[in-house]
């Protein structure tokens, strides 16, 4: 997983783009173990709200880099990131977002309007 996202970072960058990666899981570490990646995403499974609102603070963390161009942000995330990708953009809080890349992310339609539309 971890060399998985900083082999995708180095790309992106490579091609010119801002990179910017987020530990979503909250541990400070890759997780390698099926029971500890379900147990470590389950609370953000159960309330989308709470993953919004951590993909929110990562975004707009990365906003305030100076290197970054607010006018040309794009998510991506795969497996877990590509849910949380997708909620950020589901939920309309992301202001300035402009495409979402969710490669093997779950397509599913919570209900974020309440806390985030």
């Amino acid at each position: 997983q971890e060399d998985l996202m900083y082999y995708t970072l180095h790309k992106v960058a490579s091609m010119g783009s801002f990179a910017f990666g987020a530990d979503m899981y909250g541990t400070g570490k890759a997780l390698w173990d099926k029971e500890d990646i379900k147990n470590a995403g389950a609370p953000l499974r159960e309330t989308r709200s709470k993953m919004v609102a951590r993909t929110l603070a990562a975004y707009r963390t990365m906003q305030q880099c100076a290197e970054v161009d607010s006018s040309q942000l794009f998510s991506l995330g795969f497996c877990f990131g590509g849910l949380a990708v997708l909620d950020l953009a589901r939920s309309g809080a992301a202001e300035s977002l402009r495409t979402t890349f969710s490669v093997h992310g779950i397509l599913d339609s919570p209900d974020l309007s309440p806390q985030f539309g």
